[in-house]
């Protein structure tokens, strides 16, 4: 059985109330002495390296074969980011955009230092393929608007592999419409998503795989573990890439 898993999504203005962190962090190394000359905005990303998928009739798969869906979307935009994607064609590309969309203002160093990082598997996926030796994988994704009341639908929702549980959704007394199985909501292993809005991201998360305290800017002397607990390995974060970010508002 798949161990039930909590999947934050970490906003600067979530794990930190103030809200006034527009300070930018001027970086200590000189771009120009290591890339070249940014790239055109609409260049496209290297493939992001996924995990090959033995399902053939997975959701990507069949838009993909899709004449319609196919031309609509990209499916070679990566997700997260990770190691790799520290590099000086990226930095070119990237550094001339707004964060969260890209890295234009932030510190080569403070991205490059945090990415490095990034440097497991874990960070690299959401899911781990080999969990699911069946092949492909059924998810189900349960709310709380009530729509499931009286359907007695709670063993078909705990059949799939995954079931995402959002807004606050209960089972507690209603089992036998929404299920009991949980994959993503609650109660033990912890996992984080960073979306990274500005510098500041990329140094609590430096910090917090270090174990140390913030070294700069405005959370200067904060300790990441009352946010993340003293067990945050570099394995339980996730960063999501500034071009998935960009591609969803384009």
């Amino acid at each position: 059985l798949l161990q039930p898993e909590l999947l934050f999504l970490v906003r600067p203005d979530t794990s930190h109330p103030d809200n006034s962190h527009q300070q930018e962090l001027r970086g200590t190394v000189k771009s120009r002495e290591f890339f070249s000359q940014p790239s055109s905005e609409l260049e496209k990303p290297k493939p992001s390296g996924k995990q090959p998928t033995p399902c053939p009739r997975s959701v990507a798969a069949t838009a993909k074969a899709d004449p319609t869906f196919g031309e609509l979307f990209r499916f070679d935009i990566p997700v997260l980011m990770w190691d790799q994607h520290f590099n000086p064609e990226t930095w070119d590309r990237l550094k001339a955009r707004r964060v969260p969309y890209g890295w234009q203002g932030l510190s080569q160093a403070a991205v490059g230092s945090t990415l490095r990082l990034l440097n497991t598997s874990s960070n690299t996926r959401l899911f781990d393929r080999h969990l699911f030796p069946r092949g492909c994988i059924r998810c189900a994704v349960v709310g709380n608007g009530g729509i499931l009341n009286g359907s007695r639908q709670g063993r078909a929702i705990d059949a799939h592999d995954l079931v995402f549980r959002l807004n606050g959704a209960i089972t507690k007394g209603f089992e036998e419409d929404v299920g009991t199985k949980v994959s993503f909501y609650g109660f033990t292993d912890l996992r984080y998503i960073f979306i990274p809005s500005d510098a500041r991201d990329y140094i609590m998360l430096r910090s917090a795989i270090q174990g140390s305290p913030v070294p700069e800017g405005l959370d200067k002397g904060d300790e990441p573990q009352k946010y993340f607990g003293l067990e945050a390995s570099a394995e339980k974060f996730k960063m999501l890439h500034p071009d998935f970010l960009h591609y969803l508002t384009t």
